[in-house]
C-alpha cells in the first residue's frame, strides 16, 4: 500500500503536539491531550514528548504478532516507565494522546483501533466507514455547550474552556467515562477496534480533530469528496484548505470550536492499484447512461436522485456531473441545471458573406448570412420593441449618435423551426430612421422587413458591414442560447449604411453559440498578386508555397 502523511502545528509558536509514522504496514496517528493549568501538575514531561515516546513503541510493538490493543497497553505501560518514579501519574494533568492505528496483516486483512477524538475512514466497495470515538463530546455536554457560546480569543471562552477541561478530566480513563492513552492500560482495552478484508477497502484515510474538522465541523465536503481531495491533492494540500477556512472565522462565531486552529494530522492510504476517485467512477458511469439515451436530450439530470443512487454525496456527484459538463455531454443553463446536451441537433451553420431576399415567406425582407432564404425561423421569446437609452459606447459609435441616447431597439430571439435557439440579435435603428419610416417600430413586422422599410423610406440600397469577435457570453446570453456559461460566442456586429445620406442608419448586434457556427470567407488577390512573380521557375510541385 502506498502511504502519505503530513502534521502541522496548530500555531507557529507552539508546539505540535501530534504524532505521525508508519511503515510498510502500519501507520500511527497520535493527538496529544493538552491538560488545563489547573490540572498541569505532579508530572513534569510536556505532551509532545508523550507522544513521541508513546509513537515510537507502538510502531516496533505492531510488527510483533500481537493485537492492536495489547500492543497499546504493553506502550502504555513502557512510556509510563520513562517516568522513573519522578512523576505523579495518578494526578489529572499526566500527559495523554488520542490514539488511531490502522495495520496490514499477512492474512488479507485490515486492523484498525480508535481511541478519543481521533477519526478512520474507511472507503469500501460497499460503504464508506467513518470510526469515531465519541466518548468524550458526551463527557460534560453542558459545559461543552458554554465554550461554543463565546468568542474565541475572548475571556469569557478561554474561561468556558478552562472549565470543560476539568469537567472532562473527571471522566477521563473511568467507567462510563471516555479513554485516552496517558499511564493507565486499560484504556487500551476501551478502544474501538475491528478489522475488515483488504480487498473490501479502497482508501483509508486518519484524521486528528484539527484536520477531520474540514467534514465534521466546517461541513465544507462529505468524507468521499474528502478522499478525492487527498487523493488528487495529498494531505498537506487539505490541511492548508482546512488553515483557510479558520482564517475567515476566527472567533469561531460561524462554526464554534475550542480554538481557532488546531495541530491538525492526516495520513492517507491507497492500495496499490488505487482505484480512480468516486467521482470519476461515477463521472464513466454517468457517460455510459448518456450515451445509452437514458435521458432525453436538453433534460436535466437529476442530481439529488442521483446521490442517493450512488450513495455519494450531492459535492461528490455535482463534481462528476461537472466532468461531463466540460467534455461537452452536458451544460448548465441558469434555473435549469445540468441539462443532457449529447445527441441534440446542434446543426453548425457556414457564414458566409451573401444577402438574400426571404423566400421563405415571400416577403421584401431579408435573410443574412447563416440564414437560407429557403427555410422559416422561429422566435424563442417574445420579440420586442421599444425606445431604450444605448449605453454601449461601442454601439452609439458605430451608430453615430452619443451614449445615453433614447434609440428605437428590437430585440429577438431566433432560430430554425427545428433547432434550439440560434442566435440573440438586438437593432438599433437610426432616431432618423425611426423618423422616415415609423412602420419599424412594430414588433413584428416580419423577417428583415423592417430594412425593407428604410429602404423605402429614402435609404436604398442599404450596405453592411461586419465585426466579428469571440467573448465568453453573459449568463443572461448563455440561458437564451441554452448554452453552458464556458462555451465561447461568435458576436457580430453589423453597421448598415444608408444609401440615401451615406450615413449608419442601424446596427444590429448577432450572438451567436461558437458550436453553431462556422465562418467562410473567399479570400481575394489584390491587384499586386494578379500575376505570377517573375523569378518563379520549374513544374509546380518545385515551387514554395508557403510564401
Amino acid at each position: 500500500m502506498n502511504i502519505a502523511f503530513e502534521t502541522l502545528g496548530g500555531t507557529p509558536e507552539g508546539a505540535n503536539e501530534d504524532w505521525v509514522a508508519a511503515n510498510p504496514n502500519a501507520v500511527i496517528v497520535l493527538d496529544g491531550v493538552t491538560a488545563p493549568r489547573v490540572a498541569a501538575q505532579g508530572c513534569r514531561h510536556s505532551v509532545a514528548w508523550f507522544t513521541r515516546n508513546l509513537g515510537g513503541r507502538l510502531l516496533m510493538l505492531l510488527s510483533e504478532d500481537m493485537d492492536m490493543s495489547t500492543a497499546l497497553a504493553q506502550a502504555i505501560d513502557q512510556v509510563a516507565e520513562l517516568h522513573q518514579n519522578d512523576c505523579d501519574l495518578s494526578g489529572l494533568g499526566v500527559p495523554a494522546a488520542a490514539v488511531a492505528m490502522l495495520r496490514k496483516r499477512a492474512d488479507g486483512m485490515f486492523d484498525y483501533l480508535v481511541l478519543a477524538d481521533t477519526v478512520i475512514v474507511l472507503d469500501m466497495t460497499t460503504e464508506m466507514r467513518v470510526i469515531s470515538d465519541t466518548r468524550v463530546e458526551q463527557a460534560a455536554p453542558e459545559a461543552l455547550a458554554a465554550t461554543r457560546r463565546e468568542a474565541i480569543g475572548t475571556p469569557e471562552h478561554q474561561a468556558a474552556v478552562a472549565r470543560m477541561s476539568v469537567e472532562q478530566l473527571k471522566a477521563r480513563n473511568v467507567p462510563g467515562g471516555y479513554w485516552v492513552a496517558a499511564a493507565e492500560r486499560e484504556a487500551a482495552y476501551n478502544a474501538i477496534s475491528g478489522e475488515v478484508p483488504m480487498d473490501q477497502v479502497r482508501r483509508v484515510a486518519i484524521f486528528t480533530d484539527g484536520a477531520s474538522r474540514a467534514v465534521d465541523t466546517f461541513e465544507e465536503m462529505d468524507w468521499t469528496a474528502c478522499l478525492d481531495y487527498l487523493q488528487e491533492h495529498g494531505p498537506r494540500s487539505l490541511i492548508q484548505h482546512v488553515r483557510r477556512i479558520e482564517e475567515t472565522d476566527p472567533a469561531g462565531q460561524r462554526w464554534p470550536r475550542f480554538k481557532k486552529s488546531d495541530d491538525a494530522t492526516v495520513a492517507f492510504v491507497e492500495l496499490v492499484e488505487a482505484p480512480k476517485p468516486r467521482y470519476v467512477e461515477i463521472a464513466d458511469a454517468l457517460r455510459a447512461r448518456v450515451h445509452a439515451g437514458e435521458w432525453a436530450p436538453a433534460s436535466p439530470l437529476p442530481l439529488d436522485d442521483l446521490a442517493v443512487e450512488y450513495r455519494a454525496g450531492r459535492d461528490t456527484v455535482a463534481r462528476a456531473i461537472g466532468v461531463l459538463e466540460g467534455e461537452g455531454y452536458l451544460w448548465p443553463v441558469q434555473g435549469r441545471g445540468s441539462l443532457v446536451r449529447h445527441g441534440m441537433m446542434r446543426l453548425r451553420r457556414p457564414r458566409g458573406n451573401l444577402v438574400k431576399r426571404n423566400k421563405a415567406t415571400n416577403s421584401a425582407g431579408y435573410s443574412f448570412p447563416s440564414a437560407s432564404s429557403q427555410e422559416k425561423w422561429k422566435h424563442h421569446i417574445i420579440p420586442a420593441a421599444g425606445y431604450e437609452p444605448l449605453t454601449d459606447p461601442r454601439i452609439a459609435k458605430l451608430l453615430g449618435v452619443k451614449p445615453g441616447t433614447p434609440v428605437m431597439r428590437r430585440f429577438r430571439v431566433t432560430g430554425p423551426e427545428s433547432e434550439p435557439p440560434f442566435q440573440i440579435n438586438t437593432s438599433w435603428i437610426h432616431p432618423r430612421g425611426v423618423a422616415d419610416a415609423p412602420e419599424v417600430v412594430s414588433e413584428d413586422p416580419g423577417p428583415g422587413h423592417w430594412l425593407y422599410l428604410l429602404e423605402k423610406a429614402g435609404h436604398w440600397p442599404i450596405s453592411w458591414t461586419e465585426f466579428h469577435r469571440a467573448r465568453t457570453p453573459t449568463p443572461h446570453e448563455a440561458s437564451l442560447l441554452e448554452i453552458p456559461t464556458s462555451l465561447p460566442v461568435l458576436e457580430i456586429v453589423r453597421v448598415g449604411t444608408s444609401g440615401g445620406d451615406g450615413q449608419p442608419i442601424e446596427v444590429t448586434e448577432y450572438i451567436v453559440a461558437s458550436d453553431r457556427v462556422e465562418t467562410v470567407h473567399v479570400l481575394h488577390r489584390d491587384q499586386s498578386a494578379q500575376t505570377p512573380w517573375p523569378d518563379i521557375q520549374g513544374p509546380p510541385d518545385e515551387i514554395e508555397t508557403d510564401r
